[in-house]
């Protein structure tokens, strides 16, 4: 069977798709000896692409004339003459293909319409997921929400739940580490971490108010992994009016290496979104024994279950006192075992059995 994949997600250095993509794709090929491969990958794709001598590449070289070049890789795309058609993130069909898979990650856009406003994305998602043979979800929450938000079938979907890299499961983080990356980044213990983009749906201003409130009577620290490397002048003014200016520290560009010690390290790890698809650092932080606070919604009761704590992402109030709660012992330790054990209900190697599975069933 001849499988093409549009690669183009592999372009993100960071982000959720793009992880999901990097570590099952090399993992369901490894799976599938039987069937043939090609990526359909941006020039700046290849880097993040699996190597291997039974997947073919076809690149789309971002070069003037561009559409030469575009026009041109679209035809080999055609002549592989693929069984099945796997979009990565909604994209066209780029060969008439049997079969057309569709990965989908979220309906943030969907359920929060004012706050995303992104009307062109929601069409094109729509669009592809009415051509698909079969969709894959990443949480049984997103396959409810492809149910409400685009009518399909239920036997249609298949829930792959995603996964912790095995440098944040695996492991072990020393004291002395947890001590240097407090010592570098000139922390005030204890510190919460927060990790990903902060924009809209993602409600950070909500945990910089609860900061703000629990900062007097802890004398800690908020870390800010990952995102823009500025906050937004609204943010910056709430820091100043509470003076903690110096208490709040980004690292936009931080490696899995030092988050997985930050992780360690930290009082615990808040993720205070409205919406989420699934939500891998809560995965990530419990791999590494930090304890989660998270936003009560569905996604995040699915993929922690009893091994967070949660509070209504509106209320600041709410979410300073859970963020307390950490810092207490009978609390604390025994939400670090909680995650340690519900991380180890998730692989990807899992993860890439259940694709193998999808493409299995079109075959």
């Amino acid at each position: 069977m001849k499988i093409l994949i549009d690669g183009h997600m592999l372009k993100q250095a960071h982000g959720g798709v793009s992880r999901v993509w990097r570590e099952t794709l090399g993992r369901v090929i490894a799976q599938c000896p039987a069937y043939e491969f090609t990526l359909y990958l941006t020039n700046r794709a290849r880097k993040g692409a699996p190597t291997s001598p039974r997947v073919r590449q076809i690149i789309e070289w971002d070069l003037p004339p561009r559409a030469l070049f575009s026009a041109w890789s679209q035809w080999q795309a055609r002549r592989t003459r693929a069984d099945i058609f796997h979009s990565t993130y909604y994209t066209d069909p780029l060969t008439a293909a049997r079969r057309i898979v569709v990965t989908v990650y979220d309906f943030n856009h969907e359920r929060l319409p004012g706050v995303t406003g992104s009307t062109h994305m929601i069409e094109k998602k729509r669009a592809c997921i009415q051509r698909a043979d079969a969709l894959i979800a990443i949480s049984e929450a997103t396959k409810n929400d492809l149910i409400e938000f685009c009518r399909v079938r239920p036997e249609l979907v298949t829930v792959m739940p995603l996964a912790c890299n095995e440098l944040f499961a695996c492991t072990p983080t020393l004291p002395d580490e947890i001590a240097a990356f407090i010592a570098k980044h000139r922390l005030r213990p204890p510190y919460w971490l927060y990790v990903g983009r902060r924009g809209t749906y993602k409600n950070f201003s909500t945990l910089l108010r609860a900061f703000a409130a629990v900062a007097g009577d802890t004398g800690g620290s908020l870390v800010v992994a990952g995102g823009r490397p500025e906050l937004e002048t609204h943010e910056i003014e709430l820091l100043i009016a509470h003076r903690l200016e110096d208490r709040v520290v980004l690292l936009p560009g931080i490696s899995d290496d030092a988050l997985r010690v930050a992780y360690a390290g930290a009082a615990a790890f808040v993720f205070p979104s409205l919406a989420e698809g699934f939500g891998l650092p809560v995965i990530e932080a419990m791999g590494c024994g930090c304890p989660v606070i998270a936003s009560d919604i569905a996604v995040f009761r699915e993929v922690a279950a009893e091994a967070a704590l949660y509070f209504d992402p509106h209320d600041v109030t709410a979410l300073a006192d859970a963020m307390r709660r950490s810092l207490e012992p009978n609390v604390h330790v025994p939400l670090v075992a909680a995650g340690r054990k519900r991380a180890a209900d998730f692989s990807w190697e899992k993860s890439a059995t259940i694709l193998r599975g999808v493409y299995e069933s079109l075959a």
